[in-house]
């Protein structure tokens, strides 16, 4: 159970850096077990319907240059401080892990993240 991440923004309310490691964030997550399975798929399809999908598709492709490691991604964590936007990227990308289970990696991804934010969580 959650025991932080209900104080927090919505998407529509993250500024750029931060839609940007959020969308890059879950890609990389995605991708972990090397494949996109089609609840992930539609996970991303939800969170691109609800920003608008040129939106989406002009900052997955920005992510996807400036993201090409899970590392690059945590450096980039670094520099987001406004713990409700933490909470909304973590939420956001925990869910898309949750859709077809998490596996080891995702799970490794998603404590590395949350000890960086400070968030408490499970699953």
């Amino acid at each position: 159970m959650d025991t932080n991440l209900s104080d927090r923004l919505a998407i529509q309310e993250l500024v750029e850096a931060e839609l940007e490691l959020m969308i890059g964030f879950m890609l990389q997550l995605a991708e972990a077990d090397d494949e996109v399975s089609e609840e992930e798929s539609a996970h991303l399809k939800a969170v691109s319907a609800e920003l608008g999908r040129d939106a989406f598709m002009a900052r997955a492709k920005a992510a996807r240059t400036r993201f090409t490691s899970m590392e690059d991604v945590f450096a980039a964590a670094e520099s987001i401080v406004r713990p409700q936007a933490q909470r909304a990227i973590f939420q956001c990308a925990r869910d898309l892990a949750l859709g077809d289970g998490i596996v080891a990696e995702e799970y490794a991804h998603l404590e590395r993240l949350a000890k960086l934010w400070h968030i408490t969580w499970s699953y």
